[in-house]
């Protein structure tokens, strides 16, 4: 009980059901902890969005259309 008062262990479920406003509070900063505990909402330090790649079937023609 004295290290999930500690802190150490926030990331458990346990923490989340005993201490909702600590866990809340990092997981404003941490997005894998929000995520873990369905707070994406609040979450400050959203993922970058990934780019998508084009095919290579599309970068030929797109080459082709050029010529």
């Amino acid at each position: 009980m004295e290290i999930l008062a500690k802190g150490d262990y926030d990331w458990s479920h346990l923490a989340m059901s005993m201490y909702p406003a600590r866990v809340a509070q990092k997981a404003k900063k941490d997005w894998c902890m929000a995520l873990t505990h369905g707070l994406e909402h609040i979450c400050e330090n959203k993922p970058k969005e990934k780019k998508t790649r084009k095919k290579k079937a599309d970068a030929i023609q797109t080459e082709m259309n050029f010529d």
